[in-house]
């Protein structure tokens, strides 16, 4: 892994852009929240934004997370990797908090967010 970048820079992966605009036509204001927290974290850096609780590691090894959406419901899933110039943090989904209840279903999406991130990888190289 080599030195760990605080930079950090937020993408979204096309499903979660989608996500995102389909909760903009029903919910502009929360939409804009969701932009603001992925924002913050670039602001931040990724050692202050995971001291606040902004970003939370849900699985260290596999580099799978989430970015918190403290005052709303919604839970947006993330992977990163770092790169020499920063921490790229790609958002996969954008998921309802009552989505995820239990820990079974939020292990099934961690482990579809850690596919992702391996096939990422596997395009990048």
């Amino acid at each position: 892994m080599g030195e760990m970048n605080d930079d950090c820079v937020v993408y979204w992966i096309e499903a979660a852009q989608k996500e995102l605009r389909v909760l903009a036509r029903r919910d502009a204001r929360r939409a804009e929240i969701l932009r603001q927290v992925a924002k913050r974290v670039e602001e931040n850096g990724w050692i202050l934004s995971a001291k606040s609780a902004l970003v939370q590691v849900l699985r260290g090894d596999e580099c799978v997370g989430e970015l918190r959406d403290v005052a709303g419901g919604y839970r947006l899933f993330m992977f990163w990797y770092d790169t020499p110039g920063a921490r790229e943090i790609w958002v996969c989904r954008i998921i309802p908090k009552r989505d995820v209840v239990s820990h079974r279903r939020l292990s099934d999406i961690c482990d579809a967010v850690a596919l992702v991130r391996k096939r990422f990888l596997e395009e990048a190289e």
